[in-house]
């Protein structure tokens, strides 16, 4: 057999140099996607600081356009006007009065029995000074301090693209405010008086889960106290508006949660608690503390941003770099396989030239010893000339089949053979053909058993390619077959089918053959020392030839001892045989 080259070397080479460009492009695709990351984020968190900015103002301007609107009102009896105000300005959540008339009463619009006790406790000035000055109802000072000089028309403008439409947002909510403040106070027709307020705050206060901002106003040295109370929980609306229309790329959405993680606003319509599971369940984003404005509260960036590799191989980049790296392994794999293939088939050629020569040698030499005996004239006795003379003719027989062999095999490769179909009879063409070859099998003491069955069925065929066919596989049964010395051919019709089946007792094909039965100069052993002659090429021939006929040659190994090792050569029936 040719020594098979080996594939290990070239596909590790192939491998590894297919791994080691694509670890190079990988390597470029992943840096240039981080920093493209690294700069959308910035532009992400420079955004987000514009909006944490925006929601800043908008609360500021809130607690501006009540502070006004609370400045505004007229006293003494400031209770009518507050209660009207509360109805109709939907900043604020509630409106009280206090007079030092009446210590121990704080008027709350509307009324809640439950706050007002609360209320009650945080804007009664003790006996020793203002309440905001010690407010000593409040749990935690440090959380809940006062919060003085609010921002009004000179704070700073924000750098934002943003900033128009925030800046509109703001003279909307003063607009409004200033519109209540009118409408309450013309509500309230009694006689008024000039009351001087003598300051202003604001307290940030929590109570049973909601926060709130507490603005205060103390008129003619602490005879009244007016205030509201915005409930930032109501303030959604308005946070809402303070988004930008347009987010920076890679930005999925912003959400505004409470100091409880509550989501209170965000970029997107729908219910925020659904979205806040659904950006959990992908892992949380970015936090932004919403600063003094809304104390504990924070603006959530949420981004499309992913740096990981995975995203590095789904991109377009990375898909396209796969399928440049698999197309150029794949090229890569098909020049090896050919390039085996092609060292295949010269080696089997080599192989093949070798065993010409010495299968030719040997005929060769016994025709011309034999030859020159009987040219000599040294051999006598008649039976011994006879016996040379067959063994002559025998050679020659034998060589004439070799060469007939090479040159069908020429013909069939190059596709430059040429059959004579015709409709006929195939039992009595196959019967003259074995009786012709009755004297080969004799000559080996073979045992020939026929069964012709299929009578006067016609069939389509070349007559000389069938009897190379039925020949190849007797002269393969001479050679490997010897032992059982036995051959059975058997013609029959098996649905609308004709079959051949030719059967020996030989011991089939090896393992490592059966795969490629009809693959041409494969043989069990090609070594020039083998015992049996030939190619390598009478079953592939066989193949050709009756794949060119329209027929089918299959091989059988026997599954068990009691069968045989069978050939089946199957014809189609015509239609009108069937």
């Amino acid at each position: 057999m040719p020594k098979k080259p080996k594939l290990a070397l070239p596909l590790l080479l192939l491998a590894s140099t297919t791994l080691a460009i694509g670890a190079i492009v990988y390597g470029l695709l992943w840096r240039e996607a981080d920093r493209f990351r690294q700069a959308n984020l910035l532009a992400a968190n420079n955004q987000a600081a514009t909006v944490v900015e925006n929601i800043g103002l908008t609360v500021a301007e809130i607690k501006t356009a009540v502070t006004e609107s609370l400045l505004a009102f007229e006293g003494p009896n400031f209770a009518p006007q507050l209660a009207a105000w509360q109805q109709r300005d939907p900043l604020v959540s509630f409106a009280f009065s206090w007079k030092s008339s009446s210590p121990d009463t704080v008027e709350l619009f509307p009324q809640d029995p439950a706050l007002a006790p609360h209320f009650s406790s945080l804007i009664r000035p003790p006996k020793e000074g203002w309440i905001w000055d010690a407010p000593r109802s409040v749990t935690d000072l440090k959380e809940r301090e006062a919060f003085a000089d609010v921002a009004g028309d000179s704070a700073p403008q924000p750098s934002s693209y943003n900033y128009g439409a925030n800046t509109t947002l703001r003279q909307e909510i003063r607009s409004q405010s200033q519109i209540s403040t009118q409408v309450a106070k013309s509500s309230y027709r009694k006689k008024r008086e000039a009351w001087t307020s003598d300051s202003t705050r604001w307290i940030h206060d929590s109570q049973k889960g909601e926060s709130y901002w507490i603005g205060i106003s103390s008129w003619n040295d602490g005879q009244a106290i007016t205030g509201a109370v915005i409930r930032l929980s109501d303030l959604s609306h308005l946070l809402q508006k303070s988004f930008p229309a347009e987010l920076a790329p890679n930005i999925e959405r912003f959400v505004i949660q409470d100091r409880n993680g509550k989501p209170v606003a965000t970029t997107l319509d729908g219910s925020a608690s659904r979205y806040r599971s659904d950006y959990l369940s992908r892992g949380s984003g970015e936090q932004f503390s919403l600063g003094s404005e809304l104390p504990g509260w924070n603006l959530i960036l949420y981004t499309q941003l992913d740096g990981s590799l995975s995203s590095v191989l789904t991109s377009a980049a990375g898909l396209g770099t796969t399928a440049v790296l698999l197309t150029l392994f794949g090229t890569g794999l098909w020049l090896v396989w050919q390039t085996r293939a092609s060292q295949l088939d010269a080696a089997r050629k080599v192989s093949f030239v070798s065993n010409v020569s010495h299968e030719l040698k040997t005929p060769l030499t016994t025709i011309r010893m034999y030859s020159e005996l009987l040219q000599s004239g040294r051999v006598q006795d008649s039976e011994k000339r006879i016996k040379y003379l067959d063994t002559i003719s025998g050679e020659s027989k034998r060589l004439t089949r070799l060469v007939n062999n090479v040159l069908d095999f020429s013909r069939l490769d190059q596709a430059r053979a040429k059959l004579n179909l015709a409709t006929q009879e195939l039992d009595p063409v196959l019967q003259a053909y074995l009786e012709l070859r009755q004297s080969d099998l004799a000559r080996a003491n073979f045992t020939l058993e026929t069964d012709l069955q299929l009578g006067d069925a016609q069939l389509t065929f070349d007559r000389d390619a069938l009897c190379q066919i039925i020949g190849n596989l007797i002269d393969n049964s001479l050679k490997y077959a010897k032992q059982g010395a036995w051959i059975r051919i058997q013609s029959k019709r098996i649905q609308n089918r004709a079959t051949i089946q030719f059967s020996d007792k030989g011991p089939g094909l090896p393992p490592h053959l059966r795969k490629k039965t009809f693959q041409a100069f494969a043989r069990g052993d090609d070594s020039l020392t083998s015992e049996t002659s030939g190619f390598g090429l009478g079953l592939s021939i066989a193949q050709t030839l009756a794949h060119e006929m329209g027929a089918t040659l299959r091989y059988q190994h026997p599954e068990n001892k009691s069968q045989n090792p069978t050939f089946t050569l199957e014809f189609p029936l015509p239609a009108l045989e069937r």
